[in-house]
């Protein structure tokens, strides 16, 4: 009878490993895909600085376009004249 109650309590200590194992592999499976979306996160911040810079240049070259065109219009009207 013993040794059939310790068969048992085996059996139930195996059963409860496995279970911390899977946990565990679970976790580690979690933890690398958190990681993963943090540098996904981290280049997407990287991308949108780049598309802020691009486009605070771009306003400036839009400024720069419309400040030559009001002196090639002065220009021209002088020409005219």
């Amino acid at each position: 009878q013993s040794g059939a109650a310790l068969r048992a309590i085996l059996n139930v200590a195996e059963n409860a490993a496995d279970k911390v194992r899977a946990i565990a592999a679970a976790a580690e499976e979690q933890s690398a895909t958190s990681e993963h979306i943090s540098r996904s996160i981290e280049g997407v911040n990287g991308m949108a600085g780049e598309v802020s810079g691009s486009m605070h240049e771009a306003a400036r070259a839009v400024e720069d376009m419309s400040a030559n065109t009001v002196e090639l219009s002065k220009v021209i009207d002088t020409m005219r004249t």
